[in-house]
């Protein structure tokens, strides 16, 4: 178990020490998860996230439940390391065009896919740092919302705190600002907060749920949880803003004006529906590009 304190503390070991030290423990973690009929699969959108991404895979595998991560990469820059760190650090790669959105339907597509067994899927960010007890926490609220809606579907979203942002005066604020709301929202009755760093989706029997997702603008990429409620609303499925502390994760803060500007501007002009042949599984292909790189620093360490 990783304290809050340790978890944060992620925050400043460098990506490439992270991931040369815990891949092969993370690898074979996550690959006995994927071998399991219904384990707790998480779809984290990732675009040049190198930096931030082996610190989230390595909570994720010291979760109290068995994780399978599915990472996908959609439009980083060609330099960037993201798929490279999570293929070593042994999470299902997948690729796609730009936007999140698109990204959430392909992750959706492919845990649907390969884990029919599992209902339950959980989204987070590529920043996330969790506390051991969440995924199984938010596993359990969302189990029981999709139960007393009779089966019809469920969307739970977590909270967060809010870290890594332009200081720690702002990332408290938020916190804060977000804690309040959620709390406003379930006294007064009205419709929760989304907040995309964090959420689970529990599938109805007839599949309404994903099919509803699959027809939302693939082009979404900001805000996109709130199209998410909409759809979950239109069909049925109850949404829930969970308040219990075991839901919490970090994640990043407000992006600064010059990384806002960055993020804004990312092509997404593939106006195309993700299908079977949009989504690319490299898997693979950066399996055996990360073979090279950790046999050569197993070989340097041993000299």
């Amino acid at each position: 178990m990783i304290s809050s304190r340790n978890l944060l503390g992620l925050r400043h070991i460098p990506a490439e020490e992270v991931v040369f030290r815990y891949e092969d423990a993370t690898t074979e973690l996550f690959d006995t998860a994927g071998q399991m009929e219904t384990p707790n699969v998480v779809v984290i959108p990732a675009r040049n996230e190198q930096l931030d991404l082996p610190a989230t895979l390595l909570t994720l595998s010291r979760s109290t439940v068995p994780v399978v991560p599915i990472v996908v990469e959609n439009g980083s820059d060609p330099e960037a390391r993201t798929c490279e760190y999570a293929a070593r650090m042994g999470a299902i790669v997948l690729r796609c065009e730009p936007a999140k959105m698109r990204a959430t339907q392909v992750g959706l597509s492919f845990a649907r896919k390969h884990f029919p067994a599992q209902p339950l899927i959980h989204f987070g960010d590529a920043d996330n740092l969790y506390p051991s007890f969440c995924i199984a926490s938010m596993a359990r609220v969302t189990r029981r919302a999709n139960k007393r809606n009779n089966g019809n579907g469920a969307a739970v979203f977590g909270l967060v705190a809010f870290d890594h942002g332009p200081s720690i005066h702002v990332d408290l604020a938020q916190s804060v600002h977000g804690l309040r709301k959620a709390i406003q929202s379930k006294l007064t009755g009205r419709p929760p907060m989304p907040c995309g760093a964090n959420y689970a989706l529990h599938v109805d029997e007839n599949g309404e749920l994903s099919e509803a997702l699959y027809g939302l603008n693939p082009l979404l990429f900001v805000r996109e949880e709130t199209e998410i409620c909409k759809a979950v609303h239109e069909i049925g499925a109850v949404i829930r803003k969970e308040l219990l502390p075991s839901t919490y994760v970090f994640t990043r803060g407000n992006l600064t004006r010059e990384e806002w500007k960055h993020f804004k501007g990312g092509s997404m002009d593939k106006k195309v529906a993700p299908t079977e042949n949009d989504m690319v599984i490299s898997l693979c292909q950066t399996l055996m590009a990360a073979a090279p790189i950790r046999s050569a620093q197993r070989k340097a360490v041993e000299k």
